[in-house]
């Protein structure tokens, strides 16, 4: 979800302040827009026609400032363009940036996590697969339940759970972070951080940190409470 950003003093700003209500509204209306097809600014004629309460009057009262300075919008070819907008909010190419980056860490997190179950296939080559359940080699079973094929490792991971399971938005290697617990952390951000972190990013990120040998010492929800108190005063900086 997308987020666009509202300076908490914009209410008192003169130029804000001289709009009419109808007109402020259109202005907001814009800000979403641009923000949600990721324009940089820019309100193309067909959509401006398209917006809710959208008037002649209210443009100009827009295009037009009467406090000073520059206008809300600038007429530009085509459309208009909200002034000073790519300055208060990511451009297109950072927010695409972010977003590729994004994608390419969990990518490489879900490679290295299969690489994992590839490595414990090959490792305890003898596990034998019961009712897609594995078991260990000192499990004594009758010769007719016993697979004559090896399992896949597909199999293997399902059946030993590495995707994670319901009740989750994220399920690593060194611990899983329950859907309460997300909710928590994005009520805690507030929409302004939202707007720039993606949290399942970084659970990757803070799971990938962690040594193969870490041994969680406390519980994972505590854990990860501490690491996102710290990680928050980094977001907001």
């Amino acid at each position: 979800m997308a987020w666009v950003r509202l300076d908490d003093n914009a209410m008192d700003h003169p130029k804000i302040v001289a709009l009419s209500d109808g007109a402020f509204r259109l202005w907001v209306r814009g800000l979403t827009y641009c923000q949600r097809y990721l324009t940089d600014g820019l309100i193309p004629v067909s959509a401006l026609r398209l917006f809710p309460g959208s008037s002649r009057a209210r443009i100009e009262e827009l295009t037009h400032s009467n406090a000073g300075g520059a206008a809300l919008w600038e007429q530009v070819d085509g459309g208009v363009r909200v002034h000073d907008y790519v300055g208060w909010n990511e451009s297109r190419a950072t927010v695409q940036k972010k977003k590729q980056e994004s994608k390419e860490r969990l990518e490489r997190f879900l490679a290295r996590k299969k690489q994992r179950a590839v490595n414990a296939l090959q490792t305890h080559s003898s596990i034998r697969v019961v009712n897609d359940v594995p078991t260990q080699p000192n499990h004594v079973l009758p010769k007719e339940q016993e697979v004559s094929n090896p399992p896949s490792v597909e199999r293997v991971v399902k059946a030993l759970g590495v995707k994670g399971h319901r009740g989750h938005v994220f399920c690593g290697v060194h611990f899983c972070v329950p859907d309460w617990l997300d909710e928590k952390f994005q009520k805690r951000l507030g929409p302004a951080l939202a707007a720039k972190v993606d949290l399942k990013a970084w659970y990757v990120q803070r799971d990938e940190a962690l040594p193969d040998d870490f041994v969680m010492e406390e519980t994972a929800e505590n854990f990860l409470q501490h690491q996102f108190t710290q990680a928050l005063k980094e977001f907001a900086a």
